[in-house]
This record gives C-alpha cells, sequence and structure tokens, in this order.
C-alpha cells in the first residue's frame, strides 16, 4: 500500500487522501453501507493489485456493518490493477469479462 500512499496525490489531487469518503467507503466517515441500495455485490481484485486489501476489505465490512445483500468475491491470480482492460486476448482477462457478464446477467436475488 505504501507505492499507492505516495502515488494518489497526483493520480487524484482533488482527493489526496486515500481515506476520503468519496474514495473509500468504509472509511470513518463514509455514509452507512446499510443503505447500500442493490441487492448484491461483486468486488474484483488482482492478485499484485495495490488496491486489492482495499477490495477485500470492502468485502467483509458489507456483511459486518448490517448490509442485507449477496456480496461475492473474484481475486484473479497472477495480475495487476485493470489487467482485464489493456489485455483483452489474454485468458485470464476474458475469464474476467465472463464473470462480469454473468454477474449482471443473473436473476436478482428476491427483496428481503
Amino acid at each position: 500500500m505504501a507505492s499507492a500512499d505516495c502515488l494518489w496525490p497526483f493520480l487524484c489531487p482533488s482527493h489526496p487522501d486515500r481515506d476520503d469518503q468519496s474514495l473509500n467507503p468504509v472509511a470513518a466517515d463514509a455514509p452507512s453501507l446499510v443503505n447500500l441500495e442493490c441487492s448484491r455485490v461483486l468486488v474484483c481484485v488482482a492478485e499484485n493489485d495495490l488496491l486489492k486489501e482495499r477490495g477485500w476489505l470492502y468485502y467483509q465490512e458489507l456483511g459486518r456493518r448490517g448490509w442485507i445483500g449477496v456480496v461475492e468475491i473474484q481475486e484473479t491470480q497472477g495480475e495487476d490493477h485493470g489487467f482485464h482492460l489493456y489485455a483483452l486476448g489474454n485468458e485470464k482477462a476474458q475469464d474476467m469479462i465472463k464473470r462480469l457478464a454473468a454477474f449482471f446477467n443473473r436473476e436478482m436475488p428476491p427483496l428481503l
């Protein structure tokens, strides 16, 4: 995470703190996840992604903070952040796109 801490102010100068609530949904001052207006979430991370821990934290915190819904996580081994966007011919990228399409096309679970 140290690399991301150094790069973040240059990548997003309007939000130099990566824990700003608009960029970190589990930050101390972020709105409650209980009111998240969807019934399912797919969190995708890559093994070598600088933000992998943030994705796993979001996945874990959805349930801990009282959100009622279905949460899934997909971690792709041996890849970096955004790999599925810049290497479309890559087999892992194609698998990721198929996983996303299957998630989006799946029938919605019933509302509680």
